[in-house]
C-alpha cells in the first residue's frame, strides 16, 4: 500500500507537471527551449511524450484502407507534429523543416502541413536580439534597430535596422541567431541519433519512406552544423553575387563581411516576395512567371 502510494504521487506530480507546461506553451510555444538546453533530461521525456501522443494517428494512417482516408490522417498528422517540434526546441524544427522538403520519404499532406516550419516559427524578444547582435560585434553598429522581426525561424530571425554613418548608414536586414544555439545542438542530436536507430531496429518509419532513419539523421545533422555559422551563409552569398554579377535579371544584396559572425548575418535590406507565393508574383509589373520559370531552369 505503501509503494502504490508513492506511486501515486509521483504519478499525480508528472501529471500536474505536464498540464503546467501545456497551459504555459499554449501562451509561448518556444517557453520550454531555455530549461530543455540546460536539462537534457527533460527533453528527452517530452520527446517519448511526443512519440506516444504521435503513435495512434501513426499507426491509423498505416492501416487506413482508402488513398482520401490516408490523406486526411497524413495532414493530421502533420499537423500534430508541426506543434510538438515547435514545443521541442530549435533542433526538432529544423529537422520538421528539412522533412517538408524530403518528397521521397515523407507524403505529401504530411509536407504541406510542416511547410509551416519554414518562416512561421515563434520569434524571440527583438531588444534581446539586439543585444545579441551588438555584444557579437564588440560594438555599437546601428543608428535604429526594428525590434519587430520580419520573419523568425528555427535558428534565428531577421530585423530591419539602419546602419550608422561610420558604417554606410545603408538600411541592412539584421539576422540573429537564437541562444545557445550550439549547445542545444549538442545535446539533442545525441538524442534524435538514438531515435533515428530504434526507429531502424524496430521498422518504425512513415509510409512512402525509403530511406533508413540513421541514414537521414546523419545527413541532417552535418547539415545543420554548417547552417548555425553565419559566415558560411555570408560567403555564400558573396559567391553567388560573384557568379552572377553579369546576370542582368539577378540582384543580389551586399554582404557586410567585416560585420558578420558566427550568429550575426548582415546584408543590405532587400524586400522581395516568395517565389512559391504566385498571386503576389502576379500582381508584380513586368513579372511573367513563364519567363521566370525560362530564367531559373
Amino acid at each position: 500500500l505503501e509503494g502504490a502510494g508513492i506511486v501515486s504521487l509521483v504519478a499525480l506530480r508528472l501529471r500536474w507537471g505536464y498540464v503546467a507546461m501545456r497551459r504555459r506553451q499554449k501562451q509561448d510555444p518556444t517557453c520550454e527551449w531555455g530549461r530543455y538546453s540546460s536539462r537534457p533530461n527533460a527533453r528527452t521525456r517530452a520527446c517519448i511524450a511526443m512519440v506516444f501522443r504521435l503513435a495512434p494517428l501513426i499507426l491509423r494512417a498505416r492501416l487506413a484502407r482508402s488513398a482520401a482516408a490516408k490523406a486526411k490522417l497524413h495532414g493530421r498528422l502533420g499537423d500534430k507534429l508541426a506543434r510538438e517540434l515547435i514545443s521541442l526546441g530549435p533542433t526538432y524544427v529544423k529537422i520538421g523543416q528539412i522533412l517538408s522538403c524530403r518528397e521521397d520519404d515523407v507524403p505529401r499532406e504530411t509536407r504541406d502541413a510542416l511547410a509551416v516550419l519554414q518562416d512561421a516559427v515563434p520569434p524571440f524578444s527583438g531588444a534581446r536580439a539586439a543585444e545579441i547582435a551588438n555584444a557579437e560585434l564588440g560594438r555599437q553598429v546601428f543608428a535604429s534597430f526594428d525590434a519587430t522581426p520580419l520573419a523568425a525561424a528555427s535558428l534565428g530571425q531577421v530585423h530591419r535596422a539602419t546602419l550608422s554613418d561610420e558604417f554606410g548608414g545603408h538600411e541592412v536586414a539584421v539576422k540573429v541567431q537564437r541562444e545557445k544555439l550550439r549547445e542545444i545542438y549538442d545535446q539533442d542530436l545525441k538524442l534524435v541519433g538514438k531515435i533515428a536507430k530504434t526507429c531502424d531496429r524496430f521498422r518504425i518509419g512513415v509510409s512512402g519512406a525509403s530511406q533508413r532513419w540513421n541514414d537521414l539523421y546523419e545527413e541532417s545533422s552535418k547539415i545543420l552544423y554548417r547552417e548555425i555559422d553565419y559566415r558560411l551563409e555570408a560567403e555564400n552569398a558573396q559567391r553567388f553575387a560573384e557568379d552572377f554579377v553579369d546576370c542582368s535579371w539577378v540582384v543580389t544584396p551586399k554582404v557586410y563581411p567585416e560585420l558578420c559572425t558566427e550568429k550575426v548575418l548582415i546584408m543590405d535590406y532587400l524586400p522581395g516576395v516568395k517565389i512559391s507565393n504566385t498571386q503576389a508574383l502576379d500582381a508584380l509589373p513586368g513579372v511573367e512567371r513563364r519567363r521566370l520559370a525560362r530564367n531559373l531552369g
